[in-house]
């Protein structure tokens, strides 16, 4: 073995390997066993097959040898990572498995875990009303603030609009209701010690807690669901829970309550982005009670924050007005305008997807993306069938055809 300057005579041999590898150091018997293996191939006047590399077992009271694959090379320090220090915690010991909940804990937040999916804010000084205001939360009470699908953080809200802190206050101090959120918060799921449900609670706390005035706070229970049962809107778990046992013991009056949320089975109330259709979870929660339904702008006027819709694919239903728009996207691309190309490529998609016949820009009203501009560009070509830009500017698709008409196109020779 040149490596280690030690001799291995004739006990290389293809037959008959008779050694002793005790007290001889790790790294010699991978050499001593590789040369063995070359050397039985080179007797023989063939390679050897390829044998299933098998452990070297290792040998007590011999610290220096371990007992691992023999062709197992050692891994590469990563000068970048910071060497571990005793005593330090590894990733698996910083982020204890939580344990699953099997009965209703209280946290120090003043919330409560109701297993399996249920996490709730009762509040004594908000019970005993018959009269009951109830509210979604975001979209309706709040949005979010980063504009991000889902809150980034606790601070990642504002409110649906100015007038909210003060409609809330005139609806509990002067008409006498009483404040309820029921919201479905899906992404928590069973894991409600989780950090989602950890940031979920403390969102809301920040909201409660803009309402504090100058006289002092204003008071509202709140019910989360997050997992697709019973309790789950528009299924009424949650009112019934509240009911039973958060209202000191008072059935509410339900031709005097009412419930506030934005999914209404409106264009463009949707959830989730592979799913077109609109939604009317709220709409069905408050019909499934048996209590009056609105929507925030009903209650709040129209919203600050614009709606995110999402689409995924063509719903067939405004594909001229689509193909008009990618053809303007295409146009402004050519001439470098990246910042134009990349606003319509956006609303593109919104009317690839949209799940109604577009018949105005004011079908979009509240959409984001869907600008002054691009609303301008939307009647242009509903009222006119063309963009006259692309006829200023020399694009060579003045004139857009159909989509019928520009299927039909190859077999007509036009």
């Amino acid at each position: 073995c040149t490596s280690h300057r030690m001799i291995l005579p004739d006990v290389v041999r293809p037959l008959g390997l008779t050694a002793t590898l005790i007290n001889i150091p790790a790294p010699v018997q991978r050499c001593f066993l590789q040369g063995a293996r070359l050397s039985g191939a080179l007797v023989s006047g063939r390679m050897a097959p390829k044998r299933k590399a098998t452990a070297v077992k290792p040998v007590k009271d011999n610290p220096e040898i371990s007992g691992g694959d023999e062709d197992v090379k050692p891994k590469k320090k990563n000068p970048s990572r910071a060497p571990k220090t005793e005593g330090s915690p590894s990733k698996s010991a910083s982020r204890p498995k939580q344990p699953a909940l099997t009965e209703p804990t209280a946290t120090e937040d003043g919330w409560t875990l109701h297993p399996p999916s249920l996490i709730y804010k009762a509040v004594p000084a908000a019970q005993g009303s018959k009269k009951i205001a109830a509210f979604d939360l975001d979209g309706t009470l709040v949005h979010v603030k980063s504009r991000a699908r889902f809150a980034l953080d606790a601070d990642d809200w504002k409110w649906f609009n100015k007038r909210v802190p003060t409609e809330l206050r005139r609806l509990a101090e002067e008409e006498g209701y009483q404040l309820v959120i029921f919201s479905n918060q899906g992404g928590i799921r069973s894991a409600l010690t989780g950090a989602g449900a950890v940031k979920t609670r403390g969102r809301v706390d920040n909201v409660l807690a803009a309402l504090t005035g100058k006289d002092g706070p204003l008071h509202a229970q709140v019910f989360m669901s997050t997992l697709p049962d019973d309790l789950r809107k528009p299924g009424t778990g949650m009112w019934d829970f509240f009911t039973e046992h958060c209202n000191a013991g008072v059935k509410p009056d339900l031709s005097q309550s009412f419930y506030v949320g934005d999914m209404a089975g409106r264009v463009g109330d949707i959830q989730g982005t592979n799913n077109p259709t609109p939604s009317d979870t709220d709409k069905g929660f408050a019909e499934a009670i048996g209590i009056a339904f609105k929507t925030p702008e009903e209650v709040f006027g129209e919203g600050e924050a614009k709606k995110e819709v999402v689409f995924e694919g063509s719903s067939g239903k405004n594909d001229d007005l689509a193909d008009a728009f990618q053809t303007l996207t295409d146009h402004f691309r050519r001439l470098g305008d990246g910042f134009k190309a990349n606003a319509f490529a956006k609303v593109q998609k919104v009317l690839a997807g949209w799940p109604t016949k577009i018949t105005s820009s004011k079908d979009l009203k509240g959409v984001a993306g869907v600008g002054k501009g691009s609303a301008a560009k939307i009647d242009e070509f509903l009222e006119t069938g063309k963009f006259a830009v692309l006829e200023e500017e020399g694009g060579e698709a003045a004139q857009l055809p159909s989509k019928a008409a520009a299927d039909a196109a190859p077999f007509l020779n036009i």
